[in-house]
């Protein structure tokens, strides 16, 4: 069963299109209210305070989203044993795992973290069109079971330089990643809520077609809103929520709001 399958089953038996973005800031690294609870550092190191954190999480918000996120930069200092326990109750708890760790590079080095995310028990990973090998990259990905998900249009207002303002072979940046992961075996696009338009998303889910996923960062704490895009992204979407859910006072009773609210955008 390829990526795509295993999202879509998530989707059905969860009743839900939320994504989890576990990003784990550290007491340590960013004192306050936006970063882990000091509790969880009371009696343990501070890898071991962040780790029993995501595992929290997933406990608490499980009933209502159908996949986590962890994003690399928070979470690298875990090694490969935590990894797997961390994707081991995700797949418990019936949830697709995405490492976020926006990989590209040339081939050999991709092959050798496509190997290592397999190994600790992600169903996909995210990856970086600019060195310009999606179809190598994809092929090399589902020979260990992975799914890639191709940044095509990002959250971040810096991103319009390279992915609408660029123009590769006369087409907008996006145009162009998106056209290349409909041609090829790459399982999806990340596709911005903020700073992007109807007409975006509906040319991206044109050119990538309607079953591949896209997964949708920036609703939360960055701003986003998809009132008025939902309808052009399709059905087949995974809508990330981050620092809005993982440092609420209760996070599974925001993940539960959250879900309601995608239930109803995306019906």
């Amino acid at each position: 069963m390829g990526f795509i399958e295993r999202y879509g089953e998530a989707k059905r038996k969860k009743k839900s299109v939320l994504c989890i973005g576990i990003d784990p800031v550290s007491q340590f690294l960013e004192p306050g209210e936006g970063a882990i609870s000091k509790r969880y550092f009371e009696t343990a190191s501070e890898i071991d305070g962040m780790f029993e954190f995501c595992l929290d999480i997933i406990r608490k918000t499980s009933s209502h989203c159908c996949a986590i996120k962890p994003n690399m930069q928070f979470v690298m200092a875990f090694g490969l044993e935590r990894f797997r326990k961390i994707n081991s109750l995700a797949h418990e708890h019936g949830l697709v795992s995405i490492l976020d760790n926006k990989l590209g590079d040339i081939g050999s080095t991709n092959k050798s973290s496509f190997y290592w995310a397999k190994q600790a028990g992600f169903d996909a990973l995210t990856f970086s069109p600019f060195a310009g090998n999606i179809a190598e990259a994809s092929v090399e990905a589902h020979n260990h079971g992975l799914g890639l998900i191709v940044l095509t249009l990002m959250t971040n207002p810096e991103a319009k330089y390279f992915m609408r303002e660029a123009k590769i072979e006369a087409k907008p940046g996006y145009a162009w990643i998106a056209e290349h992961i409909g041609k090829t075996g790459a399982d999806g696009a990340v596709v911005g809520s903020t700073h992007t338009t109807k007409e975006e998303v509906a040319e991206i889910r044109k050119l990538i077609g309607q079953d591949k996923v896209i997964l949708i960062p920036g609703i939360g704490a960055q701003g986003g809103d998809l009132t008025e895009t939902a309808n052009a992204f399709g059905k087949n979407v995974l809508v990330n929520v981050g620092r809005g859910i993982i440092y609420a006072k209760n996070p599974a009773e925001e993940a539960k709001k959250y879900n309601e609210m995608l239930k109803a955008l995306f019906a």
